[in-house]
C-alpha cells in the first residue's frame, strides 16, 4: 500500500517503536511479538506492517 503510513495507535498495537532502526526475523520467534502482531488491532489495521513481517518470514521460509 504505497504511500500508506501507519498511525501512532497502530505502531503501538503492533509493539514497534518509530525509532528502531532494522528489523530481524529473530521477532519473529518471539511468541509474544507474534501474538501482539495478530491481534486484529496490528492485522487488520497495518498493511505494511504486516506484509513486511510476512515477506520476511517467507524469506526465511518460515511462512
Amino acid at each position: 500500500m504505497a504511500g500508506w503510513v501507519e498511525t501512532d495507535a497502530c505502531i503501538a498495537a503492533c509493539s514497534l517503536d518509530r525509532e528502531t532502526v532494522g528489523i530481524s526475523s529473530v521477532s519473529l520467534l518471539d511468541r509474544w511479538f507474534m501474538g501482539r502482531l495478530c491481534l486484529p488491532e496490528c492485522f487488520l489495521n497495518c498493511p505494511n506492517i504486516v506484509d513486511l513481517y510476512c515477506s520476511v518470514a517467507a524469506g526465511e521460509g518460515d511462512e
